[in-house]
């Protein structure tokens, strides 16, 4: 079955979706009354300051309606095209288009109301959206609202329109996150590639990696075929610069590394030819073969197949993951160029902007290759691994546990104990207490020697949902007020999505938190930490939602250090600026500006940092090594864990 449009584009579409000032109801004349503003010329009521502009089109980006010029916003051509008439229908096309998970809200709400919890969980679970709060479904309900796709009912569920159930039978939607590499074939190795494979050596395997155009199948194919017949080496770079449209320096660095692949040989001193394993190569371009021959040479390509598997996960996850504990291990760029290779064999499928499953391709593939055991290797750092390791697998352990107890409504103490150890993990105080008259857990949130906030959390183990009679609210505060705690907590397995229990949870200060809520935080905690702060917030009804959304921002932050730095990469000795290399990224589909890049940039290119090379006047190139900025990062890690003590 062929697939349709929007499965072929769906893991191009923005997961983040725009939210402007005003409420729900004011998305559409907010937006409107803004394009118009930026159309006349007039100043613009959401600018006050040249940053205000950046942090606008940031939100807004992605319609690609307008666009940055010097410290101003200014409309594209698509922007004032559907300025001309305003149309609620074409812009809500146009979020459509542009946007995962929107149109997939109307179907999903038109065969039932629905809380935005169950939309949350629906994404989750059919799109593999990710969200660890609430905040992107609200958005999109805000905005289908607000094109009256969707309205509210009772209880704070949400239905389809007559409008919305018309606008379905316009637009096409999904079920679920496609599977575009479902049909790819397992091919076999042809004889000599297998036999590379079969005699390869872990010991001559190397963490480096060599430079590898855009469209990698293709360019390895065009230099084949230019050298063919022998040829002048200087010709093919020559050659092969004009053809790939590189620069003289990177064909060079990249013929030499193809060379490394074994595909080509020197007749004389400056002549090359194509060896008998690139021509049974160029018979098949076959990017898994690609892949095989790469895995030949470099250390964790193949291995990384093995940290990845049915559940979705970012390249950052398997990332870390495989190098924990690898001394001088790899910038993580290197990993998005494996897996960009390894999504175009077929051994794993794209099932968001980061996000990536293995394939059965990939499982055969993983079963096939030989595989090193270098994360286990002795090294300086070999202690540092193994705590780090414990560390992971104690996180998962106590999630996991968290979960379960949550549903064991016979044994509660066992759930209290799981939550007491699930906030340690948060690095706060969490004391279990119980027992009759007393609260659960008492958390206490330190900052230094400042104390700035004391929870109580009620653990609800239960076998279904709680609702507003499963919480005695009144109980809780006074636990509060003995505890001389100015926050509280419930954690139970779900809630009533229909009932009252989160409007009465609200209107009593308490926050409600699902184990899997919880687990989540915790997960989130060990790849950039939440502050004291955050976690008081975190605890708060008002300061929840913004507390989530810094995390956010903050993950968001190392994705795009990871993808300047990758664009970085495949420049290699090109120097490139901050705008160029936001512009590419935005190319790719992600909304950043200018700014973001430059203070990534610049903050690389600190002498204490050195990751980067170069400045604003002159462009920037990455150093010989990324590992030395890596060991300089760690070691003032390592003063400031030693300074915590």
């Amino acid at each position: 079955m062929p697939f349709s449009n929007r499965a072929r584009v769906w893991s191009t579409l923005a997961t983040s979706i725009p939210a402007l000032p005003g409420g729900s109801q004011a998305q559409f004349p907010t937006l409107l009354n803004l394009l118009t503003q930026v159309r006349d010329g007039t100043d613009v009521d959401l600018i006050q300051n040249p940053g205000d502009a950046d942090k606008l089109q940031k939100q807004i980006g992605t319609l690609k309606f307008t666009k940055r010029e010097g410290e101003r916003l200014v409309l594209t051509e698509s922007g004032s095209s559907w300025l001309r008439d305003a149309s609620r229908e074409k812009l809500a096309n146009v979020f459509h288009e542009k946007y995962t998970f929107f149109g997939e809200v109307v179907d999903f709400l038109a065969r039932g109301a629905a809380g935005a919890e169950a939309l949350r969980a629906y994404a989750a679970d059919e799109f593999y959206a990710g969200w660890t709060s609430l905040d992107q479904v609200r958005r999109r309900l805000a905005w289908l609202r607000s094109f009256a796709l969707v309205e509210e009912g009772a209880h704070r569920t949400y239905f389809a329109t007559k409008l919305g159930v018309a606008w379905l039978k316009e637009i096409e939607v999904l079920s679920h996150a496609p599977n575009m590499v479902s049909d790819v074939e397992f091919i076999e190795a042809p004889p000599l590639l297998s036999a590379a494979m079969m005699s390869l050596s872990h010991e001559r395997r190397v963490l480096s990696w060599d430079y590898l155009p855009k469209s990698p199948v293709e360019a390895v194919s065009t230099l084949l075929v230019v050298i063919d017949k022998p040829r002048n080496k200087n010709d093919v770079i020559a050659t092969v610069a004009r053809e790939l449209e590189i620069s003289d320096s990177s064909a060079k660095m990249f013929i030499d590394g193809v060379g490394r692949l074994g595909l080509f040989e020197y007749v004389s001193k400056l002549e090359i030819r194509v060896t008998p394993l690139g021509t049974e190569w160029l018979a098949s371009g076959s990017p898994l073969n690609l892949v095989r021959l790469l895995h030949c040479r470099f250390l964790g390509l193949g291995e990384s197949l093995s940290v990845i598997d049915d559940e979705p996960r970012t390249v950052g996850e398997i990332h870390r993951d495989l190098y924990q504990g690898v001394e001088n291990s790899p910038n993580q760029s290197r990993t998005t160029s494996i897996f960009r290779l390894f999504n175009e064999a077929g051994a794993v499928a794209r099932v968001g902007p980061t996000r990536y499953v293995r394939t059965d391709l990939g499982r055969a593939l993983a079963d096939e290759l030989p595989m090193s055991m270098f994360g286990g290797s002795a090294s300086s750092g070999a202690n540092h691994a193994s705590t780090e390791k414990q560390q992971t697998g104690s996180v998962d352990a106590v999630v996991q546990e968290l979960v379960a107890a949550s549903r064991d409504a016979s044994n509660p103490a066992r759930f209290e104990a799981a939550c007491a150890s699930a906030f340690e993990l948060l690095d706060v105080s969490a004391e279990h207490l119980g027992g009759r008259g007393r609260t659960d857990v008492l958390v206490t949130i330190w900052s230094n020697l400042q104390l700035v906030g004391r929870a109580i959390v009620d653990a609800k183990a239960a076998s279904g949902q709680l609702n507003e009679r499963s919480v005695n609210f009144e109980a809780l505060k006074e636990h509060a007020h003995k505890a001389k705690a100015d926050l509280i907590a419930v954690v139970a397995p779900t809630y009533d999505g229909t009932g009252r229990i989160r409007e009465w949870a609200a209107s009593n200060g308490v926050v409600l938190l699902t184990a899997d809520e919880l687990g989540r935080l915790i997960q989130s905690h060990q790849t950039y930490p939440f502050s004291a702060i955050d976690i008081r917030d975190l605890l708060t009804v008002d300061g929840h939602a913004d507390a989530v959304a810094r995390q956010e921002s903050n993950m968001a932050y190392l994705e795009l250090i990871a993808s300047v730095v990758g664009e970085l990469v495949q420049e290699e000795d090109e120097p490139v600026s901050a705008r160029d290399i936001a512009r590419l990224l935005r190319r790719g589909g992600q909304s950043v500006t200018d700014g973001d890049v430059s203070v990534i940039l610049e903050f690389l290119a600190l002498p204490q940092v050195s990751a980067v090379e170069g400045g604003r006047q002159k462009g920037y190139t990455l150093p010989s090594s990324l590992g030395v900025a890596a060991k300089k990062l760690r070691a003032v890690a390592n003063v400031l864990d030693e300074a915590s003590q």
